[in-house]
């Protein structure tokens, strides 16, 4: 059908007649966060705390930590998580770990306080005291940052670390050979009574996509 305009001598088409598009409302501002880093393994009782959230809860094998979770292990427990930029962690067991930005390339470890008691503070036994608190590479390099109990003698990989009257220690490793790919790392501290406590765990230098 042609409509005739009023007024005009023109003819205008029903098609001209059609209201204008409206523009698209744009998205709401929500900015998803990516995840940091993926549990790649898991041992014993592994438990994680989500930023802005109270509770712990329980978390299986390929969960997507976000950057700020809490994992937490108790004496039982163990686990693995790779970065996205393929820096993969071993957690040992007794320890609370932060999951930190990748681009930070920076681990961070923390034990847990040590809840004092009758027994344990007439106790001889207890192991001396280690916590390996960042991990940060330099090229084949690593340098290592903790304390120890004052007073202990600390090595890593038989490479023996200065550690401060505090306990504070930073160390830079040797660097490992330039085919390295995972760094296994062995820390050994002697207290002053003799006791002695290892820790073992480990630095992936490769980065996904790279030949082998």
């Amino acid at each position: 059908m042609i409509l005739a305009a009023a007024g005009s001598a023109g003819l205008i088409s029903c098609n001209d007649l059609k209201p204008a598009k409206e523009e698209p409302q744009a998205a709401p501002n929500t900015q998803v966060q990516a995840p940091e880093a993926e549990l790649v393994s898991a041992a014993g009782t592994v438990l994680i705390r989500i930023p802005g959230r109270p509770e712990w809860q329980e978390v299986h094998t390929g969960a997507q930590l976000n950057q700020g979770t809490l994992i937490r292990t108790d004496n039982t427990g163990s686990a693995v998580i790779r970065y996205i930029d393929g820096t993969t962690l071993f957690i040992q067991k007794n320890t609370i770990f932060t999951v930190q930005s990748a681009s930070q390339a920076v681990m961070e470890i923390a034990s847990p306080p040590r809840i004092a008691s009758p027994s344990a503070a007439k106790s001889t036994e207890a192991p001396p005291s280690l916590e390996l608190n960042r991990i940060v590479p330099f090229g084949k390099s690593l340098e290592l940052v903790g304390r120890v109990d004052a007073g202990s003698r600390l090595s890593v990989n038989g490479e023996i670390v200065d550690v401060s009257g505090d306990g504070s220690f930073k160390h830079f490793m040797d660097p490992f050979p330039a085919s390295t790919k995972k760094a296994d790392l062995v820390l050994k501290v002697t207290n002053l009574a003799g006791r002695t406590h290892v820790l073992k765990t480990f630095y992936d230098f490769e980065r996904p996509g790279e030949d082998n």
